[in-house]
């Protein structure tokens, strides 16, 4: 499994700030077609793991959000009996808790960016 970009070799610890390095990457399917990577790293400081989600796993979580809204909308508002809006609003719920996760996702990602290491592996603030 090819690991991140040289680039993204080194990211940010979580706990101490100081840089951690990359340890695996591992490749997340859908009935066995690749949907993405998602890597792991270790800060050789503290000894804190995390694990970062790549590109392909944010475009399909985006894909299942915008998913699960429009068939959402289809069940509110449908002209049929109350308890299929009642299930849009469980697929509305469903939406809303992936959003969530990717927003979390995101965060670390953002919060471990590469860019924040200088020239020197100090971690810029």
């Amino acid at each position: 499994m090819a690991g991140p970009s040289a680039m993204e070799k080194d990211r940010a610890c979580l706990r101490c700030a100081r840089p951690a390095s990359w340890t695996v990457a591992h490749g997340q399917t859908y009935d066995g077609i690749p949907s993405g990577l998602e890597y792991s790293y270790r800060c050789s400081s503290c000894g804190a793991q995390f694990s970062v989600l790549g590109n392909g796993l944010f475009f399909w979580s985006f894909v299942g959000i915008a998913g699960f809204l429009w068939f959402a909308s289809t069940f509110i508002w449908h002209d049929g009996e109350p308890r299929w809006s009642n299930f849009g609003g469980v697929l509305i719920a469903c939406a809303v808790a992936l959003l969530g996760q990717t927003v979390y996702r995101l965060r670390v990602r953002l919060l471990t960016s590469p860019s924040r290491i200088d020239h020197n592996g100090v971690v810029v603030r």
